[in-house]
């Protein structure tokens, strides 16, 4: 099949979620190809705010040449999830189940960080020099990726951003490539598939992790 690719990789990683320390299977893979002098992009919406530094590849492809915006959608997605948590126990030194940057957050921790988001919904919070930051580097692997596939990179703005989009996004001098990860104990979807099939024409990898 033209631009489809499977292949397998032998990469170690814990196979207990709990054991990762809010790590996802993706980033390990992110990691690995980031090694061999790639740029990693993800689907995956990342907390800027919370020293993570990375934005997802639909923002990047959409956000040239300002990446950053804060969704308000997004952060209420967060206060909804968090305050969950918070009333699974009333013992505030409890730790949670929500981690951030590998570390696991008590409830009075996570208490402070909901704090956080709600001073950002009510437009309290301002830091340009983040958002400055994270612009400066990321017009700096925009133009990396210009310069080495000019030819693609208007056709990416325009990629599906639906159910079933790809883990990463990988590319260097050479080759481009949405790279789709499965670990041992997952499967390709239909939406996976369906995605696919509506953007054939960028290289796809299917990327079993044993």
């Amino acid at each position: 099949m033209k631009n489809f690719k499977v292949e397998i990789l032998r990469l170690r990683y814990p196979l207990r979620k709990s054991e990762r320390m809010g790590r996802t299977v993706e980033g390990y893979v992110a990691q690995h190809y980031r090694k061999k002098g790639y740029s990693v992009l993800s689907s995956r919406k990342t907390d800027i705010w919370n020293g993570r530094r990375e934005i997802d590849y639909g923002t990047f492809f959409r956000g040239y040449p300002d990446f950053i915006t804060v969704e308000k959608s997004f952060i209420e997605e967060d206060l909804e999830r968090w305050k969950r948590h918070l009333n699974e126990n009333k013992n505030d030194k409890i730790k949670t189940n929500v981690w951030i940057n590998e570390k696991q957050l008590t409830k009075k921790e996570l208490k402070e960080k909901i704090n956080e988001r709600l001073k950002m919904i009510s437009g309290t919070i301002d830091d340009p020099s983040v958002q400055k930051e994270i612009n400066e580097k990321y017009k700096d692997i925009y133009e990396k990726l210009r310069v080495s596939h000019r030819n693609q990179v208007k056709q990416l703005t325009k990629i599906s951003l639906d159910n079933g989009k790809p883990d990463l996004f990988v590319f260097n001098k050479r080759e481009i490539f949405f790279c789709e990860v499965k670990s041992h104990n997952d499967s390709w979807s239909r939406n996976q598939a369906e995605w696919f099939i509506k953007n054939n024409n960028f290289p796809y990898v299917l990327l079993f992790i044993v």
